[in-house]
């Protein structure tokens, strides 16, 4: 078995190098930077995978990720899964979807759509914050929502997370000025505010849209900044912490020639049409910066046919994607390729000098194994 399972990881490296080698053909004269592989990880876990996120503690290479209503901790370093933290479920609202490490002390998670955890080390409940109590929600209250599987950010004090608004799933347009991140502080335990609206390179014009997931906005908190996008838009905007907008910049992937098609709302309503457009349409990632050489970047996917060639609708397993790099500036630096789904969707984990990654499910051999096997590495051409 054990002989099979080094088989496979050997062979989907092959695969992996053939796709970053190709990515970096298309390279042009202005790039400076490319993507390789710097390792491979054959880490085992007790029990099931179910990891939702995974965020990089104060240890550069000690890693946190949610697994049902626990927190899994692997040391990358060392390769090997070192221990759990186990949250008593009577605090928990409905399920741990995201987290976000502040410090190894101080852990945020969403227990719920409406509400935070701040656990420790040892997974005691040091707080809870609830928004929905607070008296600075919007007016529609009934339709606010952050969307529970976001990635918390934090500047020390105050923690930014996106928020939807329900009604905005079938009625984008009317609702293309209302603020879309909102603000919590740590101290006062209360929403202080809600900032910054809808970019207007992604406004939806009345009776078009998109699925549903597309329409939350992508958020960035560092560097001083707050970096929003959203996944079918190719325009990144920058603000300041308090919301002041500072700029924007258009970002695209040299493989998406366009933007995604929006669908007629007699289209939206059916959950099928809705699905299919879904998986076709190409859509980008969040940002990220990566300080241990000063870049951010951004994965593309790319836009891919209805069926596979044996006529069953696409699982997504051979989906193309790319990683776009960029300086300070966002000025595109590199673009990397990754064919045959060995970059899995939602399946990358950045990391201060490159990324985790995870192929497609379909690639995943045993239950009990940390999905992401491969560690890349930026580096200048």
């Amino acid at each position: 078995m054990k002989k099979y399972s080094y088989s496979l990881l050997i062979l989907f490296i092959c695969i992996l190098s053939y796709s970053c080698k190709k990515g970096t053909n298309h390279s042009t004269e202005n790039y400076t930077h490319t993507i390789t592989i710097k390792d491979s990880l054959d880490i085992r876990l007790p029990g099931t995978i179910d990891i939702y996120f995974f965020k990089k503690d104060i240890d550069d290479d000690i890693f946190y990720g949610l697994q049902k209503n626990e927190i899994i901790k692997i040391d990358l370093k060392a390769k090997q899964f070192i221990g759990k933290i186990e949250v008593p479920s009577f605090y928990i609202s409905s399920e741990l979807s995201s987290i976000h490490v502040i410090n190894k002390d101080s852990i945020l998670v969403t227990d719920s759509p409406i509400s935070f955890l701040l656990i420790d080390a040892k997974g005691e409940v040091l707080n809870k914050y609830t928004i929905a109590e607070s008296s600075l929600l919007p007016e529609n209250s009934q339709i606010f929502t952050p969307p529970s599987y976001i990635r918390l950010q934090e500047d020390g004090q105050h923690v930014y997370f996106p928020i939807l608004h329900y009604a905005y799933l079938s009625r984008p347009w009317e609702y293309k000025k209302n603020n879309r991140i909102g603000v919590l502080n740590l101290t006062s335990e209360k929403v202080t505010k809600f900032i910054i609206p809808t970019a207007e390179s992604a406004y939806i014009p009345k009776g078009y849209n998109y699925p549903d997931d597309v329409l939350e906005p992508n958020l960035t908190v560092v560097n001083n900044s707050i970096i929003v996008s959203y996944p079918y838009d190719n325009v990144i905007e920058v603000y300041d912490l308090s919301g002041e907008f500072k700029y924007r910049k258009k970002v695209s992937s040299q493989y998406i020639s366009e933007a995604p098609k929006r669908m007629k709302i007699k289209t939206y309503k059916v959950h099928q049409k809705r699905w299919n457009h879904r998986i076709t349409m190409p859509f980008y990632n969040n940002i990220n910066f990566h300080e241990a050489i000063g870049l951010y970047s951004r994965i593309a996917y790319h836009e891919q046919p209805l069926k596979m060639n044996d006529g069953k609708l696409n699982d997504g397993s051979k989906r193309t994607a790319s990683v776009i790099l960029m300086d300070k500036n966002f000025n595109v630096v590199g673009e990397t390729l990754f064919e045959n789904g060995s970059l899995g969707v939602y399946k990358s984990i950045p990391l201060p000098d490159g990324y985790l990654i995870a192929s497609n499910q379909k690639y995943w051999k045993h239950e009990d194994q940390f999905i992401f096997t491969t560690r890349l590495q930026i580096e200048k051409l």
